[in-house]
């Protein structure tokens, strides 16, 4: 019984080794090593600069909208409305200026 416990136990162990080195081994070397963390460390940076140039531009396009013009200077009043009530807050106080700010620029008054 002993012997069939060993068995089993190196088997599991076997497939949980071949199956991280087949995640992780990112060259294809056979070995995972400091080589593949590098390629996963560059494959990370690459994918945080493109989301980073992809928010930004998103960001510059948002910021040309009247509505989150309106949105944010409603967001920033409200905040600093908010940090002087003690029940409120500051993000709720954003929040509801920014909500405010918004529906003014959607009614179109100024």
């Amino acid at each position: 019984m002993l012997e069939k416990i060993k068995k089993i136990t190196k088997a599991g162990k076997d497939i949980t080794q071949k199956t991280v080195t087949n995640l992780a081994d990112l060259n294809g070397d056979g070995v995972v090593d400091d080589r593949d963390l590098k390629m996963a460390t560059d494959a990370v940076k690459s994918v945080a600069k493109k989301t980073a140039d992809a928010t930004s531009d998103v960001i510059k396009d948002a910021s040309k909208s009247d509505v989150v013009k309106e949105a944010a200077a409603g967001a920033l009043v409200g905040g600093a409305i908010a940090a002087v009530v003690p029940v409120i807050g500051v993000p709720t106080g954003a929040v509801v200026g920014a909500v405010l700010g918004a529906k003014k620029a959607f009614s179109g008054k100024k």
